[in-house]
């Protein structure tokens, strides 16, 4: 089975796109002021837990490795490699196979990397994170200024676009 980017199949329209923002913010607001009211911050800093991508990523790992053993025998990777030998002093110490691993994790680094940027595009497109920060100058939990801006991604990972310092 070949991956396929998700598509949003309601996007937002261009003139929709503040509003959302707006009530977003708006509504991690109300939030952040009952985490300070009752000094319970835990909703504005809930992370999913390991277990729930153990199996996951046992399975990215186990595949890794696999294509890692194949793609050091044959293919481009192997071509690579031998475009690319070692100095005579490191062969013994870094194998093919493991140099097809490290070249197939920055791969899926990069895979990873790239999608991840596509899931910020998934509802307001590419001026997302400009948008976002755009939102507020300052703590939603502190009113602090703030001349940095550090953004959870509620899609990404899970956790309100908090602007926050520490606490």
């Amino acid at each position: 089975m070949s991956y396929t980017r998700p598509v949003n199949p309601n996007p937002v329209t261009p003139d929709g796109k503040p509003q959302l923002i707006s009530d977003y913010i708006a509504y991690y607001e109300k939030i952040a002021l009952l985490a300070k009211e009752s000094g319970n911050y835990s909703e504005l800093n809930v992370k999913l837990p390991k277990a729930a991508a153990e199996v996951l990523l046992s399975d990215v790992g186990a595949l890794l490795n696999q294509a890692a053993v194949k793609a050091a025998k044959t293919g481009q990777v192997k071509d690579f490699l031998d475009r690319n030998p070692l100095p005579d002093s490191m062969k013994s110490h870094l194998p093919d196979e493991f140099r097809a691993f490290c070249l197939l994790l920055n791969a899926l680094k990069q895979w990873v990397s790239a999608e991840s940027l596509s899931t910020d595009r998934y509802l307001l497109g590419g001026t997302v994170r400009d948008k976002l920060r755009a939102t507020s100058s300052h703590c939603m939990i502190t009113g602090s200024s703030l001349d940095k801006v550090e953004l959870h991604h509620a899609v990404r990972d899970g956790r309100p676009p908090t602007r926050h310092q520490q606490i």
